[in-house]
């Protein structure tokens, strides 16, 4: 069992958003040489990306990748090696993005943080590999592309929501609020990157109380409206609802992706 800190990273066009970002050891070969990266701890992404540089990997030409708010390139490349907490990954494939894509940046994917359990505590800043779960646990579905699946709820309305600790704020689809209005009060707009680094001004409100896993109290907080189910037709389960970071922070996370098991507690309050 290792402990990694993580760290809170503000958005610089959305001053309520954020993410939270960790360093990880990269290796072009087995052999070396080994530098440290700063990656965005993201659980909404299946595969680890990094932005192209020369001393990144190998790999062919750039094809067209696809995001929540709109399209990107990238490239597929093979590490010599990754290194985070007590997880050491050997011949790792992962996406390159070039670096002057809007909002390219490191993304520490599922194919990573997937391997073994770990636990989240991100009021803590701190990421737990090889943890025990904290009581009783919830299975955790995976859908067509790898994303983690949680049931939420809110009066009237019930989703399987992507757990993406990469997204900066809780995103609902609008055709979905559009059938529940009442759920939603102080509306009012920010700006939106995806992984692909598509940018859009997108309108926001506040959610009221719901719950997760019928069991645990999840706060109103601030979300962002788009077309989710468009972006994600190609799903047999298109996505409504992606539980970001506001969401994430109220609980401490443990997460068994092999084991296709999750559990979640209430986050001490700092202060």
């Amino acid at each position: 069992m290792s402990v990694v800190l993580v760290a809170r990273v503000p958005d610089e066009e959305d001053p309520l958003s954020w993410t939270w970002s960790v360093r990880v050891a990269i290796a072009q070969s087995r052999e070396g040489p080994w530098w440290e990266e700063t990656m965005c701890l993201d659980t909404g992404s299946p595969r680890t990306q990094l932005v192209d540089r020369s001393s990144s990997g190998d790999g062919g030409g750039y094809a067209e990748s696809r995001g929540v708010l709109g399209s990107g390139r990238s490239r597929s490349a093979r590490l010599g090696g990754l290194e985070f907490g007590g997880v050491r990954v050997s011949d790792l494939e992962v996406e390159l993005v070039p670096p002057e894509q809007p909002g390219a940046r490191a993304l520490l994917g599922l194919d990573v943080l997937g391997r073994e359990p770990f636990t989240f505590r991100p009021r803590e800043g701190v990421l737990v590999c090889g943890d025990d779960p904290p009581g009783p646990t919830h299975r955790l579905p995976l859908d067509d592309t790898g994303h983690l699946r949680i049931p939420v709820s809110w009066p009237g309305l019930s989703v399987n929501a992507v757990l993406d600790t990469g997204a900066g704020i809780t995103v609902v689809d609008t055709a979905l609020a559009d059938r529940v209005p009442q759920l939603f009060t102080d509306h009012g707009s920010a700006p939106g990157t995806d992984a692909t680094g598509t940018t859009v001004q997108t309108p926001t409100a506040t959610i009221v109380e719901g719950r997760l896993a019928d069991d645990l109290l999840l706060a109103p907080h601030r979300i962002a409206f788009t077309d989710l189910r468009a972006a994600t037709a190609h799903l047999t389960e298109p996505v409504e609802v992606i539980l970001g970071t506001p969401a994430i922070d109220l609980f401490d996370w443990w997460l068994d992706v092999p084991g296709r098991r999750w559990a979640a507690g209430s986050a001490p309050i700092s202060g």
